[in-house]
């Protein structure tokens, strides 16, 4: 009879924090790490840390918030050295985050840190590129016959809030990065890339665009004669629970104006200037509940 042998498994690979953008998914994952190399529960991990024995499991599944009391409890029962803990605790704050504001500067913070960067390489140049919306609409400009890779050029073309120094820096940016590639005669043509723009990361970067370029349409909209401007909208009062069918709604249009771009390019149009389509359905009044969460 042979000898059994035994299954010899392969340590468990160490979690880095520093690949994640999601504190839950990191969590989750350092919570298996930690039972399986020191045989630690989440309960364990919770009483040790002063937490109830349901808090962890409920963070960790998205139904409740990892607070800043919490978090500071369960730091030191992580065995995360000090940079570790620190990158969670932006993680975190983004995460967590109330506002814009408060989410898109902890967002600003991991990326200043080395070890993040490593680990997402191209993330910062694809968060700067969505952060600065007229970075989108030079890059747009482009496709235009007549377009010149001069920054004056380009600036005569932008609205005035944006300054000669702001598009120098801008058309500097979309070359170096490879977002535009310089063409003889002194002209630039847009190099196609994949954006990812999943996560809480891109997120923040295309809520600032967004405000950005609403901003700018708004100047549009005093500046600009009305035949080649169209605004319609409908306010009305809403049950929650049909969102779901507007948001498709919504969806298909903008797939309509896709496709509208898509065969204008095909019957070989000439592109004159750059338009922004703004499909939008946000609320303006509600709850005092609905206002409540507004302010967590």
């Amino acid at each position: 009879m042979r000898p059994s042998r035994k299954t010899i498994l392969a340590p468990p690979t160490r979690p880095d924090v520093f690949a994640y953008h999601d504190h839950r998914a990191f969590l989750r994952e350092w919570s298996k790490y930690l039972f399986a190399t020191q045989g630690s529960s989440l309960r364990e991990l919770a009483r040790e840390s002063g937490l109830s024995s349901a808090y962890l499991p409920l963070v960790l599944g998205g139904k409740r918030k990892l607070s800043s009391r919490g978090l500071e409890r369960l730091l030191p029962n992580l065995a995360l050295d000090g940079e570790e803990q620190r990158q969670l605790v932006l993680l975190v704050r983004m995460g967590e985050a109330a506002s814009v504001r408060a989410q898109h500067d902890a967002v600003e913070a991991l990326q200043l840190d080395p070890r993040y960067r490593q680990k997402n390489p191209t993330e910062a140049d694809v968060f700067e590129y969505l952060s600065q919306w007229h970075y989108v609409v030079v890059r747009e400009m482009a496709n235009l016959p007549d377009f010149r890779l001069d920054a004056r050029w380009v600036h005569a073309r932008l609205p005035d809030s944006i300054t000669l120094s702001q598009v120098r820096r801008t058309l500097r940016f979309l070359l170096e990065k490879g977002f535009l590639e310089e063409t003889t005669g002194g002209g630039a043509r847009n190099r196609e890339r994949n954006l990812d723009c999943t996560g809480q990361v891109f997120g923040t970067a295309l809520r600032r665009f967004h405000r950005g370029v609403s901003e700018a349409t708004l100047q549009s909209l005093d500046e600009t004669p009305r035949d080649v401007h169209h605004v319609l909208g409908h306010t009305m009062a809403f049950p929650q629970s049909a969102f779901p069918k507007l948001r498709a709604i919504l969806d298909e249009t903008v797939a309509r104006v896709r496709a509208l771009e898509t065969e204008c390019v095909a019957t070989d149009g000439k592109a004159e200037t750059v338009y922004h389509v703004t499909v939008l359905a946000t609320p303006v009044a509600g709850t005092p509940a609905s206002k409540a969460r507004k302010r967590l």
